[in-house]
């Protein structure tokens, strides 16, 4: 096994590249941003929107909208526009083909 000293302790070199490597991982996953336009109902109908923007996306992506209840959850889907909405509070998450993630919280009234 490959050894490196690090202060007064012994640790194998793979241990140090896998911490490394989990940390540029996870800086790779801060350019992820997204933002929401809303567009509200209108006569207490499902008629309202969310309009994402997506920074630091690159390939294909999944949004996933999570409503307060399953009829209002819409799964993989592949365009940033969201219509037929009902008044509600909608989680929405974005995950990258790297794995990374963002959610965000929308309020719909």
């Amino acid at each position: 096994m490959n050894l490196k000293t690090v202060g007064l302790l012994l640790v194998p070199v793979s241990f140090l590249f896998l911490i490394s490597s989990s940390s540029v991982i996870e800086n790779d996953c801060n350019r992820l941003k997204v933002k929401a336009e809303v567009v509200h109902t209108s006569n207490n109908q499902s008629n309202g929107s969310i309009q994402l923007s997506l920074e630091g996306v690159s390939g294909k992506h999944k949004i996933h909208v999570i409503g307060s209840s399953a009829d209002k959850n819409q799964l993989n889907l592949k365009t940033e526009q969201i219509n037929n909405l009902s008044s509600g509070v909608y989680d929405i998450v974005v995950q990258d083909p790297k794995g990374c993630t963002k959610a965000i919280k929308v309020n719909v009234n």
